[in-house]
């Protein structure tokens, strides 16, 4: 077996070998090396999922040039990109998948992120407040009939639907993330497996690692609905240990019956779809234009950019969960761009595509 002391994802990222695997193109011995090298180093399991999820992120990995490219410009790109003061723990994700897609566009982009401070500065609903600790939780209600983006301190994102709140903490625990949720909300979650996520929503507590679902859960509705996307999902009753709980995978809806407390699953088909349940958010070629009508469409932000300047710009990329800010980020990547976000909104700074 090849030495990987440290497990870095940027080690496998730069073995052809490892990217033609993760692509299907391996030959018999090289799968067998790779599933052989799992078996053998649990350790290193952590570092190959990062690794196969920006590879993965690219529809079109042919595009990729030489090794030795690949190999200057992953170690050049790895080295240079820094975290930002803030969102430190985002952008260590975000910086390390546009490096992927830089590879392919051959130049990447920084990201800018102005304070979202003013988001929380919402009116104060009737409805009781779901905040567990006033000085370390904040609480976003919407009020408003239109759906509302918010973004957590780990970088995952939130749809929080109309007449919906939602609770978390100014900063999440070392060993978890937990929010609270009234109303309806769709979450794409920023995968970390030492840091399972939790949503607690009226009797029913959701558990993922890094996935993206729909949770409807109003406080005088009969039933708590978890519907997945993308990913695995644990559901169980709050007043139970999550070890009785029933997992739910893409497809499939898990109903809690709130009047004799029953908790099942069921499979596909599913009731009608929102759009962003249905969204796959996979590109080939597509004009720019229609890449942001479909974010703006999806996540209720408005982007502004130069049309006419943008106009030659195309995507390839499958962005699928990945947290609104992270999708922003690839996006920039692959079209030398830059962004600013800041209360909804966000500003793409270009120089235009040829």
């Amino acid at each position: 077996m090849d030495s990987y002391n440290h497990f870095k994802a940027e080690d496998f990222l730069e073995n052809p070998s490892f990217r033609a695997w993760v692509y299907g193109k391996s030959s018999p011995a090289e799968t067998d090396y790779w599933n052989q090298f799992l078996r053998e180093y649990p350790q290193a399991e952590e570092a190959i999922l990062e690794a196969k999820e920006l590879l993965l992120t690219l529809v079109e990995p042919e595009v990729i040039l030489s090794e030795e490219y690949i190999r200057e410009r992953s170690r050049r790109i790895l080295e240079h990109t820094k975290p930002l003061p803030i969102k430190r723990s985002f952008w260590r994700w975000g910086g390390s998948m546009a490096a992927v897609l830089v590879l392919a566009a051959g130049l990447g982009g920084w990201l800018i992120w102005k304070n979202q401070a003013t988001l929380h500065q919402l009116p104060v609903s009737q409805s009781k407040s779901l905040i567990k600790d006033s000085k370390h939780w904040d609480e976003v209600i919407n009020e408003s009939q239109q759906s509302r983006l918010v973004l957590l301190p780990d970088g995952s994102s939130v749809v929080l639907q109309a007449q919906s709140q939602i609770a978390f903490p100014r900063k999440f625990e070392a060993d978890k993330r937990e929010v609270v949720l009234m109303g309806e909300a769709f979450f794409e979650i920023r995968k970390n497996p030492k840091q399972p996520f939790f949503v607690e929503a009226n009797e029913v507590i959701t558990r993922v690692t890094g996935t993206s679902f729909t949770i409807r859960a109003f406080e005088a509705a009969d039933q708590v609905k978890v519907t997945v996307k993308t990913g695995t999902v644990a559901v169980f009753k709050k007043a139970q240990q999550e070890v009785s709980a029933q997992l739910v995978r893409p497809n499939q809806q898990a109903t809690f019956e709130r009047q004799n407390q029953k908790l099942s699953v069921s499979g596909s088909p599913l009731p009608e779809l929102t759009v962003l349940e249905k969204e796959p958010f996979t590109f080939v070629r597509t004009p720019i234009s229609k890449v942001f009508q479909i974010l703006e469409k999806n996540y209720g932000v408005k982007i502004k950019y130069d049309s006419e300047l943008m106009r030659h710009c195309t995507l390839s990329a499958e962005l699928g969960d990945k947290p609104v800010l992270e999708k922003l980020t690839l996006i920039c990547a692959g079209i030398e761009s830059t962004y600013e976000y800041q209360n909804g909104e966000v500003t793409i700074h270009s120089k235009g595509c040829h």
